[in-house]
C-alpha cells in the first residue's frame, strides 16, 4: 500500500528507475563485463550469490588466476572486505 502511494507520488519521469524486468542474475554478468576496474569486477561477482555468476564462473576464474599474484602484492582494500 505505501509503495503505491510513493510510486503515484513520484515524478512520472523517474518512475522506470524504480523497477526493472532484467534478472538478478543477468545484472550480475553485465556488471562483471562492464566493470572498468577489478573493484567492480569482485563487487559484482563474490558480492553476490554463485548462483548469480555461474554461467560465467570459468571467465570469472580466468580472472582470477591472471589477477591473483598482482592482488597479492598489491593488497587492494577490495579484497580483504
Amino acid at each position: 500500500l505505501m509503495f503505491g502511494v510513493f510510486f503515484i507520488n513520484i515524478e512520472k519521469k523517474y518512475r522506470h528507475t524504480f523497477y526493472s524486468t532484467e534478472r538478478g542474475k543477468d545484472l550480475t554478468v553485465k556488471q562483471f563485463h562492464q566493470g572498468n576496474s577489478d573493484e567492480l569486477k569482485a563487487h559484482a561477482s563474490f558480492g553476490n550469490s554463485e548462483h548469480h555468476w555461474k554461467s560465467i564462473k570459468e571467465e570469472v576464474r580466468g580472472w582470477v588466476e591472471i589477477n591473483w599474484r598482482r592482488w597479492e602484492e598489491e593488497k587492494p582494500k577490495w579484497l580483504d572486505e
